[in-house]
């Protein structure tokens, strides 16, 4: 899926899995901080797409929406 922001022709690739879909987005995503405050194009196409998990390039465990108590 194009994810334009970062680099010019970004994309990510969307994996649908039993817990949700998944999102392996390279640089789209820097560290964790920029899903909570998206400034690309391609950061809030990803965020709409609701993911469970969003791999970063830069961090070593994906981020993960916070649980509801």
């Amino acid at each position: 899926m194009p994810a334009p922001g970062h680099t010019r022709g970004s994309q990510v690739v969307v994996v649908q899995t039993a817990e949700g879909l998944e999102v392996v987005a390279g640089d789209t995503f820097v560290w964790h901080g920029q899903v909570d405050e998206p400034t690309t194009e391609g950061q809030r196409l990803v965020l709409g797409l609701d993911p469970v998990a969003i791999w970063m390039s830069h961090e070593r465990q994906p981020w993960r929406p916070a649980q509801a108590d």
